[in-house]
């Protein structure tokens, strides 16, 4: 089973965007499970924040697909079935792919070490077990690396399907062998890139991509 922590202690949220960001943090890291109710009291209590921001925040939320919202019963953490797993990969597959296929080749010297700087600094945090950096990290690597596609709104929706697998992705964040596999893979990417062999790239992406979707399908 997805390893669960605790909450860590909230003060208040100065801004509605930490407030997101708390919010979508506990998802990603599953401190709130899926199907786990948002209370708007709770959270005002948590955060010392106003109705209006919650609300705010929650709307936040569902717009990035990691909360649902129903009439008359409230917000609740998403929870992907089987089939919603596997079509938004294939989503994510098609949308990386088209991605990688635009990549100018050979790529200059300073994208390449830019990718290889986060890379690194993933990998160090990674180690460390400093997981929110990790995360942040991961993310950092993703953007700029599919940026490099020369098509911001390609980039853009890579980033939000992205966004969309977070509670999906984030199974592995506690198995240091998974994370291990995911360090490889970047650095992988990046030599690849280096030596302008696009064939490689869409080999390791496909197998960086779909690891953790076949973790996720084995644990529900």
């Amino acid at each position: 089973m997805y390893k669960q922590h605790a909450s860590p202690p909230a003060g208040p949220a100065k801004t509605g965007s930490e407030l997101v960001t708390a919010l979508e943090t506990d998802i990603i890291f599953g401190r709130l499970l899926p199907r786990e109710r948002l209370i708007e009291d709770e959270l005002m209590e948590r955060f010392a924040a106003t109705r209006h921001k919650v609300r705010q925040a929650i709307v936040e939320l569902v717009a990035r697909g990691l909360v649902t919202q129903a009439r008359n019963k409230g917000a609740q953490v998403r929870d992907y079935s089987r089939t919603e797993v596997e079509e938004l990969y294939e989503i994510r597959n098609t949308l990386q792919s088209q991605a990688i296929s635009r990549i100018e080749l050979p790529a200059s010297e300073r994208l390449v070490e830019e990718l290889r700087n986060i890379q690194r600094a993933h990998a160090h945090a990674s180690r460390e077990d400093c997981l929110e950096e990790m995360f942040r990290l991961n993310n950092a690597f993703h953007d700029k690396f599919f940026l490099a596609c020369g098509n911001g709104l390609l980039a853009e929706a890579v980033r939000d399907f992205a966004w969309r697998t977070h509670p999906v992705r984030s199974r592995g964040f506690f198995d240091a062998a998974y994370r291990e596999a995911a360090i490889e893979d970047h650095a992988q990417m990046v030599e690849a890139l280096a030596q302008s062999d696009r064939a490689k790239l869409f080999y390791i992406n496909v197998r960086h991509t779909n690891r953790p979707m076949k973790l996720y399908l084995r644990q529900v």
